[in-house]
């Protein structure tokens, strides 16, 4: 077909048109927008101060100590004042567990075999004989779930606290003293790797947050404590695991 001048001019505007037209549609105007929120976590202690902190101490004389140390006190029947407790030095709530260990294990075993006729010999009851021998006036709210750990010469008891622990909140002691065995000779207290010390007993606390720990997929009659350190997966006596997920 021929195209006329004047059809060819009009073909040509309307190719311009659809251009324009296709252009246009590339040109609408166009927003985005974003809202970012800043996270500073607690503990972090961006502040120099943390935020989540447990301290163990005990008392002498009526001051606040980390330890303490006795000094030709040790004598069969005697009742040596500790104290072990905790405190949430935090802004938040906790869950506490006090983790005791207690040196030279063998020859507490062989103390216990002697005077306590534990048998048969290698059962675990010596462990309780002992804790129960040891360790004066224990609280109610202290509860020990897992059984006694006798390993490398040390024996490790486990209490979980039956409580949350508030802000500024102290638990009760563990206990009130160390008694020695009144049964024990001059020389069955003639162990330890030193003449200076004979034996230690260390308190150790551990705390995990309260709030917002979901504990429904633990079940059984032990206190949230003990439930809320199983969830997380954290061991006793172990540092915390970096692989435990609280979702």
């Amino acid at each position: 077909m021929k195209l006329t001048k004047k059809k060819v001019l009009v073909l040509s505007a309307a190719v311009c048109v659809l251009a324009i037209l296709s252009m246009s549609t590339l040109a609408w105007f166009n927003a985005s927008d974003s809202a970012i929120n800043n996270f500073k976590f607690d503990d972090s202690d961006h502040d120099g101060t943390p935020d989540f902190v447990i301290n163990v101490f005990e008392t002498d004389n009526g001051q606040e100590v980390q330890g303490k140390e006795y000094v030709n006190a040790a004598i069969p029947g005697a009742v040596l004042d500790k104290d072990p407790t905790v405190r949430n030095e935090g802004d938040y709530n906790m869950y506490a567990r006090l983790i005791v260990t207690i040196s030279d294990a063998d020859d507490w075993y062989e103390i216990a075999q002697k005077y306590y006729k534990t048998n048969p010999p290698e059962s675990w009851f010596w462990h309780e004989i002992l804790e129960e021998k040891l360790l004066v006036n224990k609280s109610a709210n202290w509860i020990r779930y897992d059984a006694v750990k006798s390993e490398n010469d040390t024996l490790t008891y486990v209490y979980y606290y039956n409580d949350v622990l508030s802000a500024g909140e102290a638990s009760d002691a563990l206990f009130s003293g160390i008694q020695i065995p009144t049964v024990l000779t001059q020389e069955d207290m003639d162990f330890g790797a030193t003449d200076d010390v004979h034996f230690t007993v260390t308190v150790k606390g551990d705390a995990i947050q309260a709030d917002h720990l979901d504990l429904s997929g633990q079940t059984g009659t032990e206190v949230d404590a003990y439930k809320a350190f199983k969830t997380v997966g954290w061991e006793a006596g172990a540092a915390y695991p970096s692989a435990a997920v609280n979702p």
